[in-house]
């Protein structure tokens, strides 16, 4: 009995001894990542300097604008500045700030800071600091991702992960080329074909359900960007005025393409995951069932279509209100009504979540129509 127990085990570590390889070099491979970008001090030409000491003073109060009491502290630093002509040297730092912590950082032992220094004739060395170093937070964060994907979705997880650094690749390009003067709705419209067929043909591979989400997902947001355009022809338009990062004075017909471009790329995700789902669930139905009849495949499509509908207009609405918070929290706390806010910086939230959603609706019966036709006839062949 103990032999066959002893048996099993080591049958079971042979049988899976190269996945648990291959996954202890993707953890030892990620830990010097991380381990790199907390000492890649050399990469940088801006003076980094990593906190040893803080002496910190209470420097009194004085009452906010909304009523609220603001303490203002000064942290007195001492700092070894890590790379550079003075690395290893000492440096001097004071540091202001307020308990909201809204306009001013607070810093603590073993955080790396970008200074400016500044040399007195007796030798010594004093600096500001001039932002906090985050890169390593982000590695940390992007490794765990990747571990997490590469873990729980295996093959399929990786698939993923490329399609994702394709598209990454692809809108970095997109950003490239839009600096050189190239028209941001163009640019907009390729990168929206790439973007879709790239990502799915690497995640789901190439085959007749791929196809037929793609040209979905085309059609779809096409809809979409259709409506948009028709909208802002025949209402009007928006006032761009308080549109966050659009350079100052503007041109409407400029401001009314990266709106639009905003609305195309900012929907895809949404339509992707429906046209994937709907087109998944009529692949699964045909391979179970091949005499289904295209009846049979529309109810079903459609009682998917409206199990998935809810929620992903839920999560259009959860990201967009995220974007929203730190606005409201600042300008609320600093005085502005919130009818101000609703009727300057919302509109443009409100108008990417509606079409947004009506995207997500008119996918549903584009999918159920195309993947039925398509696949079935597919099969009938």
């Amino acid at each position: 009995m103990s032999k066959s127990i002893l048996n099993v085990i080591k049958d079971y570590i042979d049988n899976h001894k190269k996945e648990k390889i291959k996954y202890l070099s993707i953890i030892i491979i990620s830990l010097m990542i991380i381990s790199f970008f907390y000492n890649n001090y050399f990469l940088y030409d801006t003076e980094i300097a990593k906190i040893n000491s803080i002496d910190e003073v209470f420097e009194g109060e004085e009452k906010g604008p909304d009523g609220d009491i603001e303490k203002n502290y000064t942290q007195n630093i001492i700092a070894t500045i890590k790379n550079g002509d003075f690395k290893g040297k000492e440096v001097i730092i004071k540091n202001k700030y307020s308990s909201s912590l809204v306009y001013t950082d607070k810093y603590k032992i073993n955080d790396d800071v970008f200074i400016t220094k500044k040399v007195d004739k007796n030798g010594d060395i004093t600096g500001n600091i001039t932002g906090l170093k985050r890169d390593k937070y982000i590695v940390i964060t992007i490794v765990i991702f990747i571990l997490l994907l590469i873990l729980v979705g295996k093959q399929i997880g990786g698939l993923v992960l490329g399609g994702l650094i394709v598209n990454i690749g692809v809108f970095y390009i997109m950003i490239h080329l839009y600096s050189k003067g190239i028209n941001i709705l163009l640019l907009s419209v390729l990168a929206t074909f790439i973007f879709s067929t790239a990502f799915l043909m690497i995640s789901s591979g190439i085959n007749r359900k791929t196809f037929a989400a793609i040209t979905i997902t085309l059609v779809s947001v096409a809809i979409v960007t259709l409506l948009s355009i028709i909208i802002l022809q025949y209402t009007g338009g928006l006032d761009y005025e308080f549109m966050e990062y659009l350079p100052k004075p503007y041109n409407t017909l400029d401001a009314d393409y990266i709106f639009i471009s905003e609305i195309m790329i900012g929907g895809l995700g949404a339509v992707m995951d429906i046209a994937i789902t709907m087109v998944t669930t009529v692949n699964e139905l045909i391979d179970k069932n091949p005499y289904i009849s295209k009846t049979d495949l529309k109810n079903s499509c459609t009682e998917v279509g409206n199990d998935v509908m809810g929620t992903m207009i839920n999560v259009l609405f959860f990201t967009n209100l995220a974007g929203c918070i730190p606005i409201f929290a600042l300008s609320i706390k600093n005085g502005i009504k919130l009818t101000t806010l609703l009727t300057t910086y919302i509109p443009f939230e409100i108008a990417r979540f509606l079409t947004g959603s009506i995207g997500i609706v008119i996918t549903i019966p584009i999918a159920t129509y195309l993947s039925t036709r398509t696949l079935k006839r597919m099969c009938n062949q």
